[in-house]
């Protein structure tokens, strides 16, 4: 810039031809030197006008763009969508929000995503693969997000994944034993084998801790299962004995994270705190179909509970929040290959109640299944991510 002005104070000064020293009269060395000094002060208030481009290149900056992908639930995107208006008063940023089906994602070789949107399962798969940053401190502190106002249950057990916070609840689905409707009879099973489970076996429940060899055709999932099998597939109710039982979730539970490949952590963390906040999670949940809260302030709704409102929808918020103020759970085993393990339960179950196989026999080949599985994707990868999944930590 100096070079310019210097450059532009010489072409001035060589545009005013100055008469020789011994014949310059004092009126034309007086005007001379009154045009230089009222360019060069033009100059100094106007500036160079290179100087103002840095200044209209870090104003474009400014603006963030983030990119979210929501697994499997076009509504949730839809719902995201809608909230762009919002997001850029709040932030003076843009967001875009797509749906990808799980199969799709899990082909790809990476995310291209600021944060990412996906049912719980799929928390071991994605942290194997490296895709999602634990959540940041500033998120988990801010008032905002409010973590004091989340169930401990949901804080302690369904955030954290390999020791560390990995991502944010927007809402729960809780597993119901009996459930005519459910199109995961698996989770029944482990809904109805639950109490007895949690009470006596510790918390490596579906493998053994040290060689990933399956539970799951002990005598308490078989007697689960009949019990599944005798009950004819009526639905069971919330009602006021859900007190009496242990949640099982983890498997549909809609989930937000920042993703590894962001180059905006910290407007893709503030997204997600916003996203996950009281009111805006509740609504995005309630999209996700999920309809249980995560939070203290959230009174479990009467669509949710099928119970009228009144003093008994209060009843049952309060033994809902005892439950999930409470220690005991049981998650879906949140690794890779969840789905396989999963699909061979569900058809273990459907054996048993639609085609009359034995519960014992029906459980035994999944535990077959199971252990094929494990040996497909890797035994010691596998346990890995299985004690990742209990939170146990070398």
């Amino acid at each position: 810039m100096d070079q310019w002005c210097r450059h532009g104070e010489k072409t001035i000064a060589n545009q005013v031809e100055l008469p020789a020293a011994s014949s310059a009269s004092p009126t034309v060395c007086l005007s001379a030197f009154l045009y230089c000094l009222l360019a060069s002060a033009a100059m100094l208030v106007t500036g160079c006008p290179r100087e103002q481009q840095p200044m209209q290149a870090s104003r474009s900056r400014a603006s963030v763009a983030l990119r979210v992908v929501v697994v499997n639930e076009p509504a949730v995107a839809e719902a995201i969508n809608r909230l762009k208006g919002e997001w850029a008063e709040r932030s003076g940023g843009e967001l875009s929000a797509t749906s990808k089906d799980w199969k799709k994602l899990a082909e790809a070789k990476q995310l291209d995503a600021d944060v990412l949107v996906f049912p719980s399962r799929y928390m071991g798969e994605l942290c194997v693969r490296g895709w999602l940053q634990p959540i940041r401190a500033s998120v988990l502190e801010s008032e905002e997000f409010n973590a004091a106002d989340i169930f401990p249950l949901v804080r302690r057990e369904l955030m954290r994944w390999g020791g560390e916070t990995i991502a944010l609840p927007l809402g729960i689905v809780i597993a119901g034993a009996n459930d005519a409707d459910n199109v995961h009879p698996g989770t029944s099973v482990l809904a109805s084998a639950a109490p007895a489970l949690v009470s006596s076996e510790g918390e490596a429940i579906l493998f053994e801790p040290q060689t990933m060899k399956p539970r799951i055709d002990g005598p308490m999932f078989v007697d689960a299962l009949q019990q599944l099998v005798e009950a004819g597939g009526k639905r069971a109710d919330f009602g006021i004995d859900f007190a009496h039982w242990v949640p099982v979730f983890g498997f549909a539970d809609p989930m937000l994270a920042v993703s590894t490949e962001t180059r905006n952590g910290a407007s893709a963390s503030k997204l997600i705190a916003w996203l996950a906040s009281a009111e805006t999670g509740t609504q995005l949940a309630h999209a996700a179909g999920a309809r249980l809260p995560i939070r203290r302030s959230v009174p479990v709704s009467a669509t949710a509970s099928g119970q009228n409102s009144g003093s008994r929808g209060t009843k049952l918020t309060d033994v809902f929040a005892k439950t999930m103020n409470g220690d005991k759970c049981l998650l879906v085993p949140r690794i890779p290959g969840v789905d396989d393990y999963c699909a061979a339960l569900n058809r273990a179950a459907n054996a048993a109640i639609k085609e009359n196989v034995p519960a014992e026999a029906a459980l035994k080949k999944a535990a077959a299944d199971w252990e094929q599985i494990t040996k497909r994707l890797g035994r010691g990868k596998q346990h890995s991510a299985y004690l990742k999944h209990l939170n146990v930590t070398d």
